[in-house]
């Protein structure tokens, strides 16, 4: 667990926005009206050897509260909990690789409770949408689609939290599938929906991907039994993998374990993995009892 020293904690929110006041600016205002205050007392009943009202006013016209300082200091501030957010998202990188999903979210979900700091200065969207990662993985779906919807208020232009919550969407789908899982009819057409619309958006946003395009076609064979809709979002995956660079493709291949997965579904592993499937996909559409090459 971490925690950044405070220099100071005026810090409000007023609908929606953070509102700074300065520690030394009341004191500040109150001393100026005292002051002028005691002018106009003096200058109603007595001389005074000070300067007078009009320059005491002069004076309190001039000296502003200290905005530029504490403007100054959220500047620092933002940097360091900038800094400490990069060490946090290089954390849960580690934990990702090992698979340690409870771990992640023992450590930083809920933001607003683990890490407030990021949550006061709106710089937690990142660290959100790893829990919601993280909680895809564990099965906890309808945590887990709260989560990038939260995130895509915040940057609606993502591409990488369209995909995320159109895989959760997905993902729920397969469950109900395994029987894992039971949705009402009215939930499930929600949810293929929900998928549909975040595949849509990804692909918007990054066509010349290829996870989201193969995503969406097994939502289409596998779920929805919609095989004449599968056949072009396949061959735009394939595609896709065509395009890349030969430095593109090994940047893309599976690791041994998904490798050795694509082999015993019947796919080559020296391809990319979703490239793998869409083009077994296309295969099998296209009505091929042999393997990609043909389908091509």
């Amino acid at each position: 667990m971490w925690k950044l020293l405070t220099p100071w904690r005026a810090v409000m929110e007023t609908a929606g926005a953070i509102i700074i006041q300065h520690p030394e600016s009341n004191q500040a205002s109150e001393q100026a009206v005292q002051e002028e205050h005691s002018a106009r007392v003096r200058a109603d009943g007595e001389e005074s050897s000070g300067p007078d009202g009009d320059e005491l006013a002069a004076r309190a016209e001039a000296t502003p509260p200290d905005f530029l300082s504490a403007l100054a200091e959220l500047g620092v501030k933002e940097a360091q909990v900038r800094r400490e957010r990069s060490r946090v998202i290089g954390e849960i990188n580690v934990l990702r690789a090992e698979n340690r999903w409870e771990d992640i979210l023992a450590l930083f979900h809920p933001v607003e409770e683990k890490l407030p700091e990021l949550a006061a200065l709106g710089l937690a969207t990142p660290v959100r949408a790893e829990a919601a990662f993280a909680l895809g993985h564990l099965g906890r779906h309808d945590e887990a689609i709260e989560l990038y919807a939260r995130c895509l208020v915040e940057e609606p232009d993502n591409f990488h939290y369209h995909s995320g919550l159109a895989y959760a969407a997905y993902d729920t789908l397969y469950a109900t599938k395994g029987r894992q899982l039971m949705l009402h009819p009215a939930e499930r057409r929600a949810r293929i929906e929900l998928a549909r619309r975040h595949f849509a958006a990804a692909q918007s946003l990054r066509p010349d991907r290829i996870t989201n395009y193969y995503r969406q076609g097994m939502l289409f064979k596998k779920i929805q039994g919609k095989s004449a809709e599968t056949l072009p979002l396949f061959e735009t995956a394939v595609r896709n993998w065509d395009a890349y660079t030969d430095e593109g493709k090994k940047a893309r291949r599976p690791g041994a374990k998904g490798r050795r997965l694509f082999s015993r579904g019947g796919c080559p592993g020296a391809l990319g993995g979703n490239h793998c499937h869409a083009v077994c996909g296309l295969a099998h559409q296209r009505g091929s009892p042999r393997s990609f090459p043909e389908a091509l």
